[in-house]
C-alpha cells in the first residue's frame, strides 16, 4: 500500500475487542479497497455490507484482500466503514498479534482514501468487548451483542468517534493466495421444538455460515443462542456444554423488531436454539451459507447408493473448505497437515482443475511457520505450540501428490529447503537405527484407535519410523523432478534395517507397533506395504492380515493407506474396498447424515464431542473414481 498506516482505535491492545472505523472519499470509475487486519473485519460501503473474512496468516506473513467496490460507489461523497474484531488470544487457528487495521481505497489507480491517524474510530457499542468467553481452544471466543446500543454509525450517524492511533507494525503485506469466501443463499430453519422459553430450529442439513435471526420483543430480553450438529439421545436437548467447550452466544434484544446477522463467527451446525427469559414472537432463524467458490466435476453412477455416497462425500469436502482446509466446521475449523492431505487428494478428483490453486495456497501456508525444531506446527496458523510429529511427515506426501497433479516445479522449489530441513530434524533423532518418539511437549499421535492415539511412554513406535521411510520415498521423487540430490539415501537404509530388526515378527509375519510388544494394527501393516522394500509374498501375507479383521483396524481417516496398500499388491481387492465403503457410509446415511462423520461412532466419540462433518472422511470421492465406479460425464 502506498500511503496507508496501521491504526487502531486506542492504545490499549486488549483481547476480544471490537472497534469501528469510518472515512469518506470521492471516487468515480473502477474503485477497489486493499485491506488487512489482525483478527477479522467486515467492510461497508455507503451502508451496504460488502466483504468480510480476513485470511488466516502470520505476523511475518501478513495477507491483504483486494476488493472491487465499483458497484457500491456513487458520484460524489462515499462512506467506507469497518468493524474489526481483534481476537487477541492465541488459538489453534490464530496467532496473536498487536491489534490493527490497514486499508487503502484506489479509484482509477489513484489513492483517494487511506488509513491514518485522521481516520475516525471508536470502540464498538453494540458488540461487547472483553468478555473472552471461549467456545473451544480451536475456535476461540464467542460474541455478545446488545441491540439497545445500536446506532447508525455505518452511515455516519454514530457518536463518540475520534482520531485513530497509529500502530507500529512493519509487516510485509502479501496478496491473498486464493479466492475469498462468498456468501450465497440463506438456509432458513424449521422450528422443531417450541417451548415457553426455548425454540430449536432445524436447518435440514449440515451447513456452514453466518447465523442470523429476526423476532419481535415486547421488552428488552437477553437471548442465549446455542448451535449443534445433533440432538442428544433424549431427542430433545442439543448440547451447549461439552467438557470445557461452550457452543453459545448472547444477544440482548431491544423492544420491538430485532433483525441481526453476525458477520464474523462461522457456525458449522444443523441446529440452532434460542433461549429467552421473556416472550418473543415471530421468530425466524437462518444461516447465510459461506462457501469457497469452486466447480465440481460431474460423474455418472450405476446405482443410487453409490451416487448418494459420492454426493455426500463431495458435500463434506465443500463444507470443510474455508480460507483454507478445515477439519470439522463445528468444533475446530483447523488446518492440519494430515487432514488436509486427504482433502487435497480427494479434491483432485472432485473439482475442476483439481482445485490446484486452493491446494497450493494451503501447502504454502504450511511452509510459513517458523518453529526452531523445523517440524511443522499442529495447525495453520496456530498460536498454540503442540505439534504432532507424524503429521510433519505427511507434508512430503502432500507436496509430491500436488507436484504429480500440477507439475508445478516452481512452487516445489520454493518450499524445498523447508521440506529438507523438516526431514533432517527427524534424521537427527535416529539412534541405534531407529527414530524415537518425541517428549511430552509433542503429541505422538498416529490414529484414533486404542493402540495409535499417542499418549505418554511410547518412545519407539514402528509407525513413526515407517512414516519417515515413506516421507523420504516421496522426497526422493520430488528430488528427481527438481533435479536435486536426495540427501537421505543412507539414513533411510539405516531406518529400514532398524524396522526389520525391531518390529518384524518372523513367526506371524506381521510388523508390531512397538518394540518388544505383541501389538499389531492394520495401519502398521498397510504403511509397511507402501514404504518398505519387502517381497511380494510378504506383502500378500500382510494384505491377508489386513482383510481378515483379526487385528486392530483403522478409523475412517486412515483408510487411504489401507486401500492404497491393498491395491498396490492386488487389484482384486477392489471388491473388498467397495464393499467396505458401501457398508460404512450406508450406516451414516441410514442415520440421517447429510455430511460424513469424523469417526463411525459419530457424536458419541471423544466424550460426546465427535463431529458429524469431517473432510478426511470423503473417501468415496477418490476411490469411486480410481476404481471406475464414478464415470466422468462427457
Amino acid at each position: 500500500m502506498e500511503k496507508a498506516k496501521w491504526i487502531w482505535a486506542h492504545k490499549n491492545d486488549a483481547p476480544d475487542k471490537y472497534c469501528e472505523f469510518v472515512s469518506v472519499f470521492n471516487a468515480s470509475g473502477k474503485t477497489s479497497v486493499d485491506i488487512s487486519c489482525d483478527g477479522d473485519y467486515v467492510m461497508y460501503i455507503n451502508g451496504a455490507e460488502v466483504a468480510t473474512n480476513q485470511y488466516g496468516d502470520y505476523p511475518h506473513f501478513k495477507v491483504f484482500d483486494s476488493i472491487d467496490i465499483t458497484d457500491f460507489i456513487k458520484e460524489g461523497e462515499n462512506r467506507i466503514a469497518f468493524n474489526v474484531w481483534h481476537f487477541g488470544v492465541n488459538t489453534q487457528r490464530y496467532v496473536n498479534a498487536q491489534a490493527g487495521l490497514i486499508f487503502e481505497v484506489k479509484s482509477e489507480d489513484k489513492v483517494v482514501c487511506y488509513s491514518c491517524e485522521k481516520t475516525q474510530s471508536r470502540i464498538s457499542r453494540a458488540y461487547i468487548s472483553g468478555k473472552c468467553q471461549k467456545i473451544t481452544n480451536q475456535l476461540g471466543c464467542t460474541f455478545f451483542y446488545d441491540a439497545n446500543k445500536e446506532d447508525d454509525w455505518i452511515n455516519g450517524n454514530g457518536e463518540g468517534f475520534a482520531n485513530s492511533v497509529a500502530v507500529e507494525k512493519t509487516y510485509e503485506l502479501n496478496p491473498r493466495p486464493n479466492k475469498k469466501l462468498v456468501l450465497t443463499d440463506n438456509l432458513v430453519g424449521k422450528a422443531v421444538i417450541t417451548e415457553k422459553n426455548r425454540v430449536v430450529f432445524d436447518m435440514g442439513e449440515e451447513v456452514v455460515g453466518l447465523v442470523g435471526f429476526s423476532f419481535n420483543a415486547s421488552e428488552e430480553v437477553v437471548i442465549t443462542g446455542v448451535w449443534s450438529e445433533h440432538f442428544c439421545d433424549d431427542g430433545v436437548t442439543i448440547p451447549r456444554i461439552i467438557g470445557s467447550r461452550d457452543f453459545s452466544f448472547e444477544y440482548t434484544a431491544k423492544k420491538g423488531k430485532n433483525e441481526y446477522r453476525n458477520p464474523f463467527l462461522r457456525l458449522g451446525c444443523r441446529y440452532v436454539e434460542l433461549n429467552f427469559s421473556k416472550p418473543i414472537t415471530d421468530i425466524s432463524v437462518y444461516i447465510t451459507k459461506q462457501e469457497y467458490p469452486i466447480e465440481e466435476i460431474e460423474y455418472t453412477f450405476d446405482n443410487e447408493l453409490d451416487k448418494r455416497i459420492y454426493d455426500v462425500s463431495v458435500r463434506t469436502l465443500r463444507l470443510c473448505m474455508m480460507e483454507h482446509f478445515v477439519d470439522c466446521p463445528w468444533r475446530e475449523q483447523n488446518l492440519y497437515v494430515f487432514d488436509s492431505r486427504n482433502q487435497m487428494l480427494f479434491g483432485y478428483k472432485a473439482f475442476k482443475n483439481g482445485n490446484a490453486e486452493y491446494v497450493k495456497s494451503n501447502l504454502l501456508l504450511m511452509s510459513k511457520d517458523n518453529r526452531e525444531d523445523d517440524l511443522l506446527e499442529i495447525c495453520y496458523p496456530s498460536g498454540c505450540k503442540y505439534p504432532i510429529p507424524s503429521f510433519s511427515l505427511y507434508w512430503a506426501l502432500a507436496l509430491n501428490e500436488y507436484l504429480k497433479f500440477s507439475g508445478d516445479t516452481n512452487f516445489l522449489l520454493s518450499v524445498f529447503d523447508k521440506l529438507t530441513a523438516m526431514l533432517t530434524a527427524f534424521a537427527n533423532r535416529i539412534k541405534n537405527g531407529l527414530l524415537t518418539d518425541f517428549d511430552d511437549t509433542y503429541w505422538s499421535f498416529y490414529d484414533w484407535t486404542d493402540s495409535n492415539d499417542g499418549g505418554k511412554g511410547k518412545k519407539t513406535n514402528a509407525l513413526l519410523n515407517i512414516l519417515f521411510v515413506l516421507a523420504v520415498k516421496n522426497y526422493d521423487e520430488i528430488c528427481k523432478a527438481l533435479g536435486k540430490q536426495n540427501v537421505f539415501d543412507d539414513v533411510v537404509k539405516v531406518v529400514k534395517n532398524g524396522v526389520e530388526q525391531n518390529f518384524y515378527n518372523k513367526e506371524n509375519g506381521l510388523y508390531a507397533n512397538d518394540v518388544n510388544t505383541d501389538n499389531y494394527t492394520v495401519l502398521t501393516q498397510a504403511l509397511a506395504i507402501l514404504a518398505l522394500d519387502i517381497s511380494k509374498e510378504r506383502k500378500q501375507a500382510l494384505c491377508k492380515a489386513i482383510v481378515d479383521g483379526k487385528i486392530e483396524n483403522t478409523t475412517l481417516s486412515f483408510k487411504t493407506f489401507v486401500y492404497d496398500a491393498l491395491l498396490s499388491v492386488d487389484k482384486g481387492y477392489k471388491d473388498f474396498i467397495l464393499a467396505e465403503i458401501r457398508t460404512l457410509f450406508s450406516k451414516m446415511l441410514d442415520a440421517g447424515a447429510t455430511s460424513f462423520w469424523e469417526t463411525m461412532n459419530g457424536w458419541h466419540d471423544f466424550h460426546n464431542a465427535g463431529s458429524l462433518c469431517h473432510g478426511w472422511s470423503a473417501i468415496a470421492v477418490y476411490y469411486y473414481n480410481i476404481l471406475g465406479v464414478a464415470r466422468r460425464k462427457k
